[in-house]
């Protein structure tokens, strides 16, 4: 189902995130670790964290990323949780 994944150079423990499926259709996820909302939070003094694209993962290597996204796939949960990409 997956094709592929494109992994944007991780920043403050944030990434972009792009998946590909084998159909064409793409989708973006904004992916950041448990420290990495911990440190935005703390750094903008926010009282709540909400992104909507929100990829929550442990670390950025690839296979913790696609162990992820292929398990929202295998739910049908692309589409709600990540913001289609024009083909």
């Amino acid at each position: 189902m997956i094709r592929e994944i494109r992994i944007g150079a991780p920043v403050d423990d944030n990434a972009d995130v792009i998946v590909i499926l084998v159909d064409g259709h793409g989708y973006a996820f904004t992916a950041f670790t448990p420290r990495g909302i911990e440190k935005q939070m703390t750094r903008e003094q926010m009282a709540h964290f909400y992104v909507e694209d929100l990829l929550i993962v442990r670390d950025f290597h690839e296979a913790t990323v696609r162990a992820a996204l292929e398990d929202i796939a295998s739910r049908d949960r692309l589409d709600p949780g990540g913001i289609r990409q024009s083909e």
